[in-house]
């Protein structure tokens, strides 16, 4: 999409998939800001968008991978005789499938893990962590407490974008890179009984992704579910 959202221009150009009896799928890159935009769309033509969140790191490196492995797969058998002995030589330090890994690793251009970023803000070296529950949560307080007695204070400091899903039954926060260690070892001890995961793709929101955002931007508030509220008879604020 560009410009502003002009619906009869939207539903001729997105119709040109499905000329000629042919049937065709219109897909539209948008950004945050014009997600308001497709919403009104959506209304007046009457269609149902699919919603699809921008690709997670695991998924562009699997993809980068299978690229990759395709190209090995047509160099010629020449040139895999020139690199055969130093094929060996490396299969004599490291096992085979180690080996294949590594060397994808290396064509692909990721030989290190890629800086974490929040799936909720964009902000780098932060990880989107949903808390999950068995009752409606009904005031971001219960979590607080939940988090509070979970997560050690240095950290839960500076806990941000703390928003309750569309169903209610969980929340979805930002947690500083430097927490997600202890988080994920709380997760595996857990097991099926802890309510933290770190999802892969956000689950719907009672505010959007844009509105996340542009508070991340506007800097700590209320809005942003960031920094602790006046402390009282001598524990804990809540936090909002």
């Amino acid at each position: 999409m560009s410009g502003m959202a002009d619906v009869d221009t939207y539903v001729h150009r997105s119709g040109r998939t499905g000329r000629a009896g042919k049937k065709g799928i219109c897909i539209t890159l948008y950004t945050n800001r014009q997600r308001d935009q497709l919403d009104m769309i959506e209304r007046k033509i009457g269609n149902k968008f699919i919603m699809k969140d921008p690709p997670h790191q695991d998924d562009l490196l699997k993809a980068s991978a299978s690229k990759a492995l395709a190209e090995i797969i047509n160099v010629d058998p020449a040139m895999i005789e020139i690199f055969r002995e130093t094929a060996s030589e490396m299969l004599e330090t490291m096992k085979p499938e180690a080996c294949l890994a590594a060397a994808l690793a290396c064509i692909t251009g990721h030989t290190k893990p890629p800086r974490r970023t929040s799936l909720m803000s964009g902000v780098p070296d932060y990880v989107t962590v949903l808390f999950t529950s068995s009752n409606f949560i009904r005031a971001k307080g219960y979590v607080w407490n939940a988090l509070n007695r979970d997560i050690p204070e240095s950290i839960a400091n500076d806990i941000k974008q703390l928003t309750i899903t569309e169903d209610s039954m969980g929340v979805c926060f930002d947690l500083p890179i430097a927490g997600l260690e202890a988080l994920e070892k709380k997760i595996e001890e857990s097991g099926m009984n802890c309510p933290y995961s770190i999802p892969k793709t956000l689950p719907k929101l009672q505010q959007s992704a844009y509105q996340i955002r542009q508070q991340s931007v506007g800097g700590r508030g209320r809005g942003g579910g960031s920094g602790r509220g006046g402390r009282g008879r001598g524990g804990r604020g809540r936090r909002y």
